[in-house]
């Protein structure tokens, strides 16, 4: 029988100490380890969770806890922002500045009315409210929200961005009464016994709002020039639409205004089928309309036959004009008024037509100053031998006229330069 070989101790104590070696090593990588996860666990921050309702129920939503106050960085109270990332933007446009896309641009000749409606662009153009009455009310179609606050719309008759040196106008729907019904047909006769019965009324708005359709859209103007364009312009510009074709439609302006100085002055008028100014309620020009009587004289037979004294109790203190030949529209020179300094009077307005169009414009004429005269309009008026003079429009603030306006074969002759009229907020 053979004998086992001997074993040698010494290297199995060896390879004993070797394997302890080894797996003393693992066990202190793996402390290590462990250590480390939890050390850093509590000293990284954690954002919080909330789980979302309609994604986790309820009973499965976890709030995962605040990290530590005493790990918490200090955040400052508002945010620090880097002007190097700022964003550039326009600088706004000035109150009483216009460009060409605020203005309803002529497009073809038409003796009384020739200017249709602009249109900006898209994003500029606000949604204009309509209608008298109710919140409801208004023009089938049209929206009834008004004007948009981040948005300004220009037209002749205004703008719907509201100023405190602008008179603020309201339009009436001369064809519908104040419950919508339709009137029917205006003649020139009936209309100006509309417009008349307005003055006797001292220009309430109350007469005009009790008897016609109101639009729910003001617009705010500083001056009064408008050269002319269809009836459905004036409709449009404050968010209507014409319920009849070519129905009449009048506008009122007022406010109380002021001259900076004292001065005497007058307001000359020229335009169809109706242009008022009244002062404390009194009328000081009235656009001395061929034909406002109903019937319509031939104006080049009796050219300085007046009007206006019959229906409206007032008449121009002068001899009448005309700017065109070929329009019945008959220049009118209101009376001299005389007023302080920053002395404040209620100023009413009221534009408007029959039927088809119109245009209207009011200048002021300063006593003792002399005015250079339009030399084209002489030979329209023989009977006064002279031509009618350039005056500065009627403004409520330091506005320049469009070209588009001053363009306007309508439009007469006018400096841009005159009294700048004060509006008491």
């Amino acid at each position: 029988m053979t004998q086992p070989p001997p074993v040698d101790r010494k290297s199995s104590l060896v390879t004993s100490l070797g394997a302890f070696g080894v797996s003393a090593i693992l066990h202190v990588v793996v402390l290590l380890l462990v250590g480390s996860y939890v050390i850093f666990e509590e000293v990284i921050p954690r954002t919080p969770f909330t789980a979302v309702g309609d994604l986790v129920s309820s009973a499965d939503a976890e709030v995962l806890p605040e990290p530590p106050s005493d790990v918490m960085p200090d955040l400052p109270e508002t945010p620090v922002l880097n002007n190097d990332l700022a964003l550039s933007q326009e600088p706004a446009q000035e109150a009483g500045e216009s460009t060409s896309s605020d203005i309803l641009v002529a497009s073809s000749v038409n003796p009384t009315f020739s200017l249709p409606p602009a249109t900006g662009p898209v994003t500029a153009v606000p949604r204009l409210g309509t209608g008298g009455g109710s919140q409801a009310s208004g023009t089938p179609g049209a929206s009834s929200a008004g004007p948009s606050k981040s948005s300004v719309v220009s037209t002749l008759f205004g703008s719907s961005e509201e100023s405190p040196s602008a008179l603020t106008g309201r339009f009436y729907d001369a064809s519908r009464r104040k419950n919508g019904d339709a009137i029917g047909g205006a003649t020139m006769a009936n209309f100006s016994n509309m417009t008349a019965a307005w003055v006797k009324e001292r220009g309430k708005a109350s007469f005009l709002r009790d008897l016609f359709w109101e639009s729910k859209t003001p617009l705010y103007a500083k001056y009064i020039l408008i050269p002319g364009g269809a009836t459905a312009v004036a409709f449009e510009s404050f968010g209507e639409k014409p319920a009849t074709p070519n129905p009449a439609y009048l506008v009122h302006y007022s406010g109380r205004i002021a001259t900076p100085e004292a001065m005497t002055f007058r307001f000359n008028v020229n335009g169809n089928d109706c242009v008022i100014v009244l002062i404390d309620g009194k009328p000081v020009a009235i656009a001395d309309l061929v034909g406002g009587g109903g019937d319509r004289p031939d104006w080049r037979t009796n050219p300085t036959q007046k009007f206006t004294k019959e229906k409206f109790g007032w008449e121009s203190p002068e001899e009448l004009m005309f700017s065109s030949k070929s329009s019945y529209n008959r220049y009118t020179m209101g009376d001299w008024l005389t007023w302080g300094a920053n002395e404040f009077h209620k100023i009413d307005i009221l534009i408007g037509d029959a039927a088809v169009g119109g245009d209207f414009f009011i200048f002021v004429e300063v006593q003792g100053k002399r005015y250079d005269e339009n030399e084209a309009t002489k030979a329209h008026n023989p009977h006064v031998k002279k031509g009618i003079p350039i005056l500065p429009p009627f403004k409520t603030d330091r506005v320049k006229i469009p070209e588009e306006i001053t363009a306007s074969f309508n439009t007469p002759k006018f400096e841009e330069r005159g009294p700048v009229f004060v509006v008491q907020p």
